[in-house]
């Protein structure tokens, strides 16, 4: 048959425009009909499922021969016949336009038929598991039909079915490479989040060890590379690794991994209990002493395990060549460096000047474990976390020694105040007998200067100082950086006194009388130990210190003012307690009738001083033991005193009466200072007026609730006698006036009693 190319070019000469209309007409009427059959035959096959081969390939030869015919066709009119007619260029453009609309669509449907086929080669590739075909006719029909898609020259319909065709096909693929991909690793879990130790042994990984499978693992993974369906499965599989196998090992770091051949074809990573643990000891406690060395081994193992088999594959990947162990290492290496370094090198840092120095050899292994990080590409060449922390081990050592002393203190502040310990500066007798010889006018000072008074304080405060005084002696032997960070924590130590123990002992500093005087006493211990406590090392500390000056008196003021605080509050609660129990006797006139009741309140207020005092006797410095227990004694007689001067009427009987109360406070009040025998009693009672204030009152009260108006007026004596240092001349005349009647003794004795010079105008 003469092709109709043929026809159109059989003359020699030029053709005529009619002639040529005609003919590119009746090509464009095949183009279409060539168009619509292959457009039937494809939705034949991919969406109504009509498969017809011996058609297809009709068609294709077809639309091959009419392309071959419009290309001559082309080519004759750019060679021949453009020359003879460019006079109707418009007509020839629209002629020429048309041929190419011709061509286009027949390109169309090659591209189609290409589609087509690829397609079925993909399925006869899935089918003999040809991985590499398979994904290299899925780029391709992806990619023409992406073409098409863009170009807007073929229908969507069309288009669709094949892309809903490929997406089947595709599917079909990564149905197969999922099955070699779960095959190939295979995970023992009981969750996805280790939680205890315990469910930590339990877990397992098993890998494939044959040559033959790993490579066609190995063919799977680059195959789900190239289909742009390996990413996720690379992030779940590096998350799991990282939490499930990495992140316990390093919190369980006394835990051992091992590789054990499970079968021909596959290896199994396990996680076994040291078999050197030791029986009775803590697991806790185990981990927290393995040394890195063991940890190294174990993150090596893993990591060696899972690069021997998996992680050494290089693929594409942003316009490079990276591993999957270098992807990994983007993903996580960050997160498990800070981990090994929180859980293993920091526990690792020495705690002693010799431990430092012996130091090294861990050194050596930290090198040595992130090399191997480098050598399987987890950790880039620019990354060295271990070598950095470990560059600044002198730093961390000091930072970790200050941390030990905080805590440490910390758990002795946290103690029981009420364990004691005694405080005893007795001089000995060559002192006592040095100080005899001393002339008085030499200018010198006591022995007895800087000691502190014999008392009590808590042990937890004594262990606190000697504490203080072990980390200023190692800070004078360490080095400058070293030295002065020991220095300060020194003085952090005593900053969180001030912090922790009114906090965590409140209940007790307000309820307990002995706490509170227990929290004084260690507060003015711990000031005066500050006072000096620079000055004994000044020497020795480094340098930089001794230039900013090497002193801890600055801190005195608040320590002594907290304790202070503390044991003012104490004793305010007690006076309030006291004077509620006084506030319960009935008014003093009415004393004959309430007798009883009002010596049984006055004995239980002395009885519960006498208590106190018990309390107080082996905790406070005597002098203030005396002070305390007098400043409370002068409350409660200055309120019983009191009562009595403002009585407008005393008879006889209640004259009586109330010094027999009176005496109640002056026989028993001597004993509540806890004398040991008589002959301290009596030098208490010598001393009552020098640490009770208002005990002179007690005792001139009771002479003038017996005395007459005479010796009243005696001990008055024109204003310079005894009795004007206990009271004023009104308190005098209205207890004159209270207990004689109105006569002219009376008057005259009243008239006697002048102001005193104290007493003012």
């Amino acid at each position: 048959m003469t092709s109709f190319v043929a026809e159109v070019l059989a003359s020699a000469g030029s053709l005529g425009k009619e002639d040529l209309r005609e003919r590119l007409d009746k090509l464009t009427k095949r183009v279409d009909k060539i168009k619509n059959d292959v457009y039937d035959s494809l939705h034949c096959q991919y969406t109504t499922f009509k498969t017809n081969l011996n058609k297809t390939l009709l068609l294709y030869t077809k639309a091959t021969n009419l392309s071959h015919e419009i290309d001559a066709l082309n080519e004759r009119i750019q060679n021949e016949i453009l020359g003879n007619i460019r006079g109707s260029t418009t007509e020839l453009q629209d002629l020429q336009t048309q041929l190419q609309k011709c061509y286009a669509v027949v390109n169309v449907l090659k591209t189609l038929y290409m589609i087509h086929k690829s397609l079925e080669s993909l399925r006869d590739a899935i089918g003999a598991k040809d991985i590499d075909a398979a994904v290299n006719k899925i780029n391709f029909t992806q990619t023409e039909i992406s073409k098409l898609m863009s170009g807007g020259t073929c229908e969507l319909k069309i288009l669709n079915s094949l892309k809903v065709e490929l997406l089947a096909q595709k599917a079909a693929l990564l149905c197969a490479l999922n099955d070699v991909w779960q095959d190939s690793i295979k995970w023992h879990l009981k969750s996805r989040e280790i939680s205890s130790r315990a469910e930590f042994l339990t877990v397992k990984l098993d890998l494939v060890k044959h040559v033959d499978k790993k490579q066609n693992f190995h063919h799977t993974i680059q195959a789900l590379h190239n289909v742009d369906e390996l990413s996720l499965k690379i992030a779940f599989l590096n998350k799991n690794v990282y939490n499930v196998l990495l992140k316990p090992l390093v919190q369980y770091h006394d835990v051992r991994a091992c590789i054990v051949d499970i079968s021909e074809d596959m290896q199994q990573l396990q996680f076994v209990e040291p078999a050197t643990q030791k029986k009775g000891k803590k697991k806790s406690q185990q981990a927290s002493t393995t040394p890195p060395s063991s940890l190294f081994h174990n993150v090596h193992t893993v990591l060696h395990f899972l690069h021997q088999h998996l992680y050494s594959i290089e693929l594409s990947h942003s316009g490079s060549v990276k591993s999957l162990m270098q992807l990994l290492g983007e993903d996580i290496s960050d997160e498990l460096c800070d981990n090994i370094i929180r859980y293993s090198l920091m526990k690792s840092i020495p705690a002693t000047v010799k431990e430092l120095q012996d130091y090294v050899k861990v050194n050596k292994q930290i090198v040595e474990f992130e090399k191997s990080l480098h050598s399987m590409g987890f950790l880039s060449q620019d990354k060295q976390p271990f070598l950095s922390y470990t560059e600044n081990i002198e730093v961390h050592f000091s930072e970790k020694k200050c941390r030990m002393l905080l805590g440490n203190a910390r758990e002795l502040m946290k103690s029981p105040l009420h364990n004691t310990v005694k405080l005893r500066n007795t001089p000995t007798e060559t002192e006592e007998s040095e100080s005899d010889v001393q002339p008085e006018d030499q200018n010198h000072l006591s022995e007895a200067t800087f000691k502190f008074p014999d008392c009590s304080v808590s042990k937890a405060t004594s262990d606190v100082v000697q504490l203080a005084h072990d980390t200023l002696e190692e800070a004078c032997s360490s080095n400058e950086q070293c030295g002065c960070q020991l220095f300060y924590t020194v003085r952090e130590i005593f900053d969180m006194f001030l912090a922790v123990v009114p906090i965590y002992h409140k209940d007790s500093l307000e309820n307990l009388p002995q706490i509170s005087a227990i929290f004084h006493n260690d507060c003015m211990y711990i000031a005066h130990v500050l006072m000096t406590l620079g000055f004994e090392y000044k020497n020795r500390l480094p340098q930089s210190i001794q230039a900013q000056g090497s002193t801890f008196v600055d801190m005195i003021p608040a320590i002594r003012q907290r304790g202070c605080d503390h044991f003012q509050k104490q004793m305010s609660k007690q006076k309030i307690m006291f004077q509620d129990q006084l506030s319960q006797m009935q008014s003093f006139a009415n004393i004959p009738e309430h007798y009883l009741d009002t010596e049984k309140t006055v004995k239980q207020v002395l009885h519960q001083l006498g208590r106190l005092g018990t309390v107080w006797h082996d905790v406070l410095p005597p002098t203030i033991f005396k002070k305390a227990l007098g400043s409370l004694l002068s409350d409660v007689i200055i309120y019983i005193v009191s009562g009595i001067v403002s009585l407008v009427d005393i008879s006889t009987v209640c004259a009586t009466q109330l010094h027999s109360l009176l005496a109640v406070l002056d026989t028993t009040s001597p004993t509540i200072f806890q004398a040991t025998d008589d002959e301290h009693l009596i030098q208490l009672t010598a001393e009552m007026q020098i640490f009770v204030p208002n005990w002179l009152k007690l005792k001139e009260l009771m002479l003038v609730l017996i005395a007459g108006l005479q010796e009243i007026v005696d001990r008055w004596t024109e204003g310079v006698g005894p009795l004007t240092m206990a009271f004023s001349s009104g308190e005098v005349k209205n207890m004159i006036r209270a207990l004689f009647q109105n006569t002219e003794r009376r008057a005259q004795a009243l008239s006697k009693i002048r102001p005193a010079p104290s007493d003012g105008p």
